[in-house]
């Protein structure tokens, strides 16, 4: 029973994070650049978060709180780096890194795949199955 639901819950996390993948390709398509620059610091519980200020060509700047903190800082006052943003929804915006456009999408692939290798494993190879006449499927 149990590799069963390895096997459903890994299927479920690979449909998501091809979901997820999708959907971040299709904002990378239709994104604009931006950069934004460091305009302060916030602490909160002893980590230091980079506040952006990011200029778009459509509308107000826009304030973007990182959401990794580091103790030290990172980042100082001053340090700029690009985001994409949509220009039908400007006030979304994502820094352009490897890590913040596909990192979820790369954890739920990289958890759901060796449950599905386990659970549908189990059923490919299992002795008792093979030989007790029922299908793999």
């Amino acid at each position: 029973m149990r590799y069963t639901i390895f096997f459903i819950i890994g299927l479920i996390l690979i449909g998501f994070s091809l979901y997820k993948l999708k959907a971040r390709i299709d904002f990378i398509s239709n994104a604009e650049r931006a950069t934004g620059t460091v305009t302060a610091m916030t602490v909160d519980d002893g980590a230091y978060y980079p506040v952006f200020t990011i200029h778009t060509k459509e509308s107000a700047p826009l304030i973007y709180r990182h959401h990794n903190g580091s103790n030290p800082a990172s980042w100082a006052v001053g340090d700029t780096a690009t985001f994409l943003y949509n220009p039908a929804q400007p006030s979304y915006a994502i820094r352009k890194t490897y890590e913040d456009l596909f990192g979820w999408s790369i954890a739920f692939i990289v958890v759901g795949l060796p449950l599905m290798i386990i659970g549908g494993g189990y059923y490919l190879l299992n002795p008792k199955r093979r030989f007790s006449k029922q299908s793999a499927f």
